[in-house]
């Protein structure tokens, strides 16, 4: 739909604990006069809880089904409480919170919003350094006032291939064409999809995400199990940050780089 009631879920996840209180916040800013009036936020506990509480779970799949069916904004953070997004309607907003960390900060299985067409994806924007901090309710009002804009333009047909990564998985997938280009060639890779598992070598992720891969040598970042080519991904860090400045603190870029590469960083 294009115009509001929007209706939001909040799912409950275990790397941020209790997100009832969160969603009470939220639902405050949806009173009359209020920057979110024209949404209707409930929070979701799929998971069966033997005590009482004001969450949408059931137990019943097929009620599963028809809360996301009645959804345009699924908001959830990384791992198996994501995992339903794929089951919300075309033109829905998936609205990752990404890792509760501010060293190596990804989203996981965000392949997931990439692969499916008929969403938009939106994460949670950068961390700052220091305490692992909470999630800020001023920063999720922004997060659904696009989302809202977002709904309120519609989708017309597929997004485009990459609007649905966040600025991690860019950087990965840049990476594997780079790594990957002069063995298979830039059309096969653009049409071919072959699997990293079939490809193996330094981007074959095994269990892991790409941000245990792109953030080795980083300013400020502690080292990673994989090494890639440290000029390589040093320059797509710097070309990055240069193009989206905005992504980091202090107009430094996602990766902390001022676009500035420097050998070895």
């Amino acid at each position: 739909r294009r115009s509001g009631p929007f209706r939001a879920i909040i799912i409950e996840n275990k790397r941020y604990g209790d997100l009832e209180q969160l969603t009470q916040e939220l639902q405050r800013a949806t009173r009359p006069g209020g920057p979110l009036e024209d949404f209707r936020i409930n929070w979701v506990k799929w998971s069966p809880s033997k005590g009482g509480s004001s969450s949408m779970q059931t137990g019943n799949f097929t009620r599963h089904l028809e809360i996301l069916s009645e959804t345009e904004v699924h908001i959830s953070a990384p791992g198996t409480g994501q995992m339903y997004q794929t089951f919300l309607p075309d033109g829905a907003i998936h609205i990752n919170l990404g890792e509760n960390r501010d060293k190596h900060q990804g989203y996981m299985e965000e392949y997931m919003a990439e692969g499916a067409p008929y969403l938009r994806a939106l994460y949670y924007p950068k961390r700052k350094g220091g305490k692992v901090p909470n999630l800020e309710v001023s920063t999720l009002v922004k997060l659904l006032e696009e989302a809202r804009r977002l709904l309120q333009q519609g989708l017309e047909g597929p997004v485009s291939v990459g609007s649905n990564l966040s600025p991690v998985g860019k950087l990965f997938k840049a990476y594997c064409y780079w790594a990957h280009r002069e063995k298979f060639g830039l059309e096969v890779l653009n049409k071919g999809h072959i699997m990293l598992r079939e490809i193996k070598g330094e981007t074959w992720m095994g269990n892991s995400f790409p941000e245990d891969f792109v953030y080795d040598g980083a300013p400020n970042e502690p080292g990673t199990p994989f090494k890639p080519d440290s000029c390589l991904i040093g320059a797509l860090r710097a070309s990055f940050d240069h193009a989206h400045p905005e992504l980091g603190p202090a107009n430094r870029g996602w990766f902390g780089t001022s676009g500035v590469w420097r050998p070895g960083r």
